[in-house]
C-alpha cells in the first residue's frame, strides 16, 4: 500500500490500497475514510494515524502496562524514547553475537535501531 516507502498514505495510494483488498467502496466513501483516518488533516496518513484507528482501544490495565515500561525506557524523562535511552538499558554482555566475538556492540545496536521505521543513525 506505501508504494514509496515513506511511512505515509497519500490519497492514491490509500485508494490503490483499498482497490487491491477487493474491498468495493464508492469513491465518496472512499474519501470519507480517507478523511477519518488523516487525523492532523495534512493530506497524509501516517502509520501512526492508520495503526491508532484500526486498533481497538487499550485496557486500562494494559495501558499502565506500556505507561510503565514507556517510563523505564525513558531514562531521561523527557516524554520521548531517544538513541541514548535505549544505550542506557540495553545490556549487549549476553548477546550472543556479542559474546562470541562475531559482532561488536556498535553494530549489533544498529542492526537493533534499524529494524524500526524512521529511526536515523548518524
Amino acid at each position: 500500500m506505501d508504494d514509496d516507502g515513506s511511512t505515509q498514505l497519500t490519497k492514491e495510494e490509500f485508494f490503490n490500497g483499498i482497490k487491491e483488498t477487493g474491498l468495493e467502496l464508492r469513491h465518496k466513501d472512499a474519501e470519507e475514510l480517507f478523511e477519518k483516518f488523516d487525523i492532523d488533516k495534512i493530506g497524509f496518513i501516517s502509520l501512526d494515524e492508520f495503526l491508532s484507528q484500526i486498533r481497538p482501544p487499550k485496557a486500562d490495565s494494559r495501558r499502565a502496562i506500556v505507561e510503565q515500561g514507556f517510563k523505564k525506557l525513558d531514562t531521561t524523562g523527557d516524554g520521548a524514547i531517544t538513541v541514548e535511552d535505549i544505550c542506557g538499558v540495553y545490556s549487549l554482555t549476553a548477546h550472543p553475537r556479542y559474546m562470541s566475538g562475531e559482532e561488536t556492540g556498535d553494530l549489533i545496536l544498529n542492526k537493533f535501531f534499524l529494524s524500526f521505521p524512521g529511526v536515523l543513525l548518524t
